[in-house]
């Protein structure tokens, strides 16, 4: 007897909380031109819009490949031929996965300041930068910074993304670290010593 009364007091009062809230929120627009001074007190419907705005902020950061300070863009349609493959304008490009475990060319060099961009093929692929001595390692699990370009699903040809990577001039190893993509001999280098 006493739950059913609790659970229909509560019912009861459902509406009252939703209007309650529907006048909270129409309250903060009609108060915003006149507030004068910042509180230092926040109401719970203040608290939960400024929570759900920065999770609402946060979102694209959690579905984004985590680069290490390297940019990944969409790229425009061409086919690939060995020509792509060449520097042109201060960039390099490497195709991932075109045919098979591939990095294609998988030795370049190229100057300090100068673009490298990795094209992703069928399949599902990554980019990370290793050390020469643990080529199917992340260099960032070594403590030192390295590039990454998270995981780039491609249904069927060449893919949207392009991953770029400014060249230091120095040694950049780099691998997929897709499954056992590296062990099968997806690796490269990048102004090999």
């Amino acid at each position: 007897m006493i739950n059913a009364r609790l659970q229909r007091s509560t019912t009861d009062l459902l509406p009252f909380h939703i209007a309650q809230f529907i006048n909270s929120i129409e309250s903060l627009n009609t108060k915003a031109s006149t507030i004068t001074k910042p509180t230092n007190s926040t109401t719970p419907i203040q608290t939960a819009i400024m929570q759900l705005t920065l999770l609402l902020s946060l979102l694209p950061l959690a579905s984004a490949g985590y680069s290490y300070g390297a940019e990944t863009t969409a790229a425009s349609p061409s086919p690939s031929t060995a020509a792509q493959q060449q520097t042109v304008a201060g960039v390099t490009r490497i195709n991932v996965g075109q045919n098979g475990l591939t990095m294609e060319p998988k030795d370049v060099t190229v100057p300090a300041g100068e673009t490298i961009e990795f094209h992703f093929f069928t399949g599902s692929h990554s980019v990370a930068q290793s050390a020469f001595d643990s080529p199917c390692t992340p260099l960032a699990v070594n403590g030192t910074e390295g590039f990454f370009s998270g995981a780039q699903a491609v249904s069927s040809g060449e893919g949207a993304n392009v991953f770029r990577v400014v060249s230091t001039g120095s040694p950049m190893w780099y691998y997929c670290a897709t499954g056992r993509h590296c062990q099968g001999g997806m690796v490269g280098v990048i102004n090999k010593p």
